[in-house]
């Protein structure tokens, strides 16, 4: 889902890619990962 006047996320790969040199190939993954660190978050604030 785009909103107008924000860029979508392929924009926001290129431009990092751009900045950075680094290829953001694995985008699946990366969105699994930050998923799983938030599912931690959680968890440790529950136990808390």
């Amino acid at each position: 889902m785009e909103r107008k006047g924000y860029p979508s996320r392929r924009a926001l790969a290129d431009r990092y890619e751009a900045a950075t040199g680094i290829d953001y190939d694995y985008d699946r993954f990366y969105r699994t990962l930050a998923v799983y660190k938030l599912a931690a978050l959680g968890e440790m604030l529950y136990r808390r």
